[in-house]
């Protein structure tokens, strides 16, 4: 179902007592040129950070695809400009990747443990309840470190997750992901990511996360 990105907007200004938010941030590629292959972006995110495990997906003509152009269509007619290399301009548009985030805000060197779809590769050989359990406790220490700088989380996960399904879980780690994009969101705005990529597309990682990239960065 496509995003109605008014009427989410609508929702953030009366959440908001009426302020327009400065920034949206997506985790999904974006670019102000068609995107047809893997970019600049993808590259430079996958050779930083693929010894922490996260490197990208390649993009393509069907992912994001049609679903990816009508988000940022949508959002360019509300004044929300692509944040590349080149532009900083507010209100921006984002594209984020949380699980480079996520090396900053845990300080742990390594791509997290906390996708439901992954579960079974995590914690290969492990009983369905076993593995319900440490996804619970993956986000638990993730929402933790959020709260440091984001107030206000109501974020209730589950206590008896072993009596749940899988699909119902799932849920939890999309409000997770939404969370740390949003923090992302708060370190553009304080001057604290860094954009990787070149001025058609950026993928911006906050500055916390570098200390674990490989390379030199220049701003």
């Amino acid at each position: 179902m496509p995003v109605d990105a008014k009427a989410v907007l609508t929702v953030c200004r009366e959440l908001l007592d009426g302020m327009q938010p400065g920034v949206v941030a997506v985790d999904m590629p974006l670019a102000t040129t068609s995107i047809e292959a893997r970019r600049r972006a993808d590259g430079e995110v996958s050779r930083r950070f693929g010894h922490c495990k996260c490197s990208t997906h390649s993009p393509s003509p069907v992912r994001p695809g049609a679903t990816g152009r009508r988000l940022h269509e949508s959002l360019a007619e509300l004044g929300y400009s692509l944040a590349t290399t080149n532009s900083r301009d507010l209100p921006a548009l984002l594209e984020v990747y949380p699980h480079v985030a996520l090396l900053g805000l845990t300080g742990r060197g390594e791509r997290l443990p906390y996708k439901v779809a992954k579960s079974g590769t995590y914690w290969r050989g492990h009983p369905p309840e076993f593995r319900k359990q440490r996804l619970v406790e993956e986000w638990s220490a993730i929402v933790a470190c959020l709260r440091r700088h984001i107030d206000g989380i109501d974020l209730p996960l589950p206590t008896r997750p072993q009596e749940r399904s899988f699909q119902y879980l799932k849920r939890f780690e999309d409000a997770i992901d939404a969370l740390v994009s949003a923090w992302v969101g708060v370190e553009f705005l304080q001057g604290t990511a860094l954009p990787l990529g070149d001025g058609a597309a950026a993928i911006w990682v906050p500055a916390s996360s570098m200390s674990f990239a490989q390379g030199h960065y220049a701003a």
